[in-house]
């Protein structure tokens, strides 16, 4: 008798879900503008390398730019408020380091 109740309840979840055709597509290409990479850190400094390195190699498998963007000052503040500030697009990214976690800022 549960087993009975178990199939009609997976059949009824099962025929209940709409038909997803199989050209709708569920979710968009990302990242579909180019991509920008807060770097908190002065030029030619090893975080920059390193965010140009990984940038290059994201650009080639993704098909967009990455661009990277040094904002140093403050420890690193400066750089983290303003990719803090950036729209929620996920179309600014922010290289940071583990010096960064014991920075106290204020970021209103």
């Amino acid at each position: 008798m549960m087993r009975l109740r178990l199939a009609l309840a997976f059949a009824t979840t099962l025929f209940a879900a709409p038909p997803v055709p199989a050209t709708a597509s569920l979710a968009q290409d990302y990242p579909s503008r180019p991509v920008r990479v807060i770097v908190p850190f002065g030029a030619g400094g090893p975080a920059d390398v390193t965010a140009r390195q990984i940038g290059s190699i994201l650009q080639e498998n993704f098909g967009q730019p990455f661009v990277v963007e040094n904002r140093s000052g403050a420890g690193g503040v400066i750089g983290t408020v303003e990719a803090a500030k950036a729209p929620p697009d996920c179309n600014t990214l922010l290289m940071m380091s583990n010096a960064q976690t014991a920075n106290e800022s204020n970021m209103n």
